[in-house]
């Protein structure tokens, strides 16, 4: 039997710096604004789906603008189990290397390319176990 459900969206938002302390290896974000817009798109075939991100997130300040994708697949073994690959790159535009002699935190740059793969148990509508 064929059967095939397709998604778009649309995805914007605005991050506010909260209680970011300069220089402090844990601060909590970076200390500025940061307007992320994108696009997502999703299908589900049979018991396979699927699902993409395309983000461009726009910076006030340090560290540079980046651009971040997502990717995920996965099957539905059965009613109450599925598995999932997922794949996240976010390539920052500038920034300072960890390596560099002389910077301050909020200009690092924060690449990196991630591959992940999860099994979920989904044993009721109201709980939901996995392992990433």
């Amino acid at each position: 039997m064929w059967c095939a459900l397709y998604a778009v969206s649309l995805l914007a938002g605005l991050k506010v710096p909260g209680s970011y302390v300069e220089n402090r290896i844990n601060a909590p974000g970076d200390g500025n604004f940061d307007v992320p817009i994108g696009i997502s798109l999703g299908g589900i075939y049979q018991q396979f789906f699927w699902d993409m991100d395309f983000i461009y997130r726009f910076r006030s300040q340090s560290p540079d603008d980046e651009i971040e994708f997502m990717i995920d697949g996965g099957i539905r073994l059965n009613e109450n189990l599925l598995a999932k690959i997922h794949f996240n790159k976010v390539d920052a535009f500038g920034g300072k290397g960890i390596n560099d002699a002389f910077f301050s935190y909020e200009e690092l740059e924060e690449d990196y390319d991630r591959l992940g793969f999860m099994v979920d148990f989904m044993p009721d509508r109201k709980w939901d176990v996995f392992v990433d």
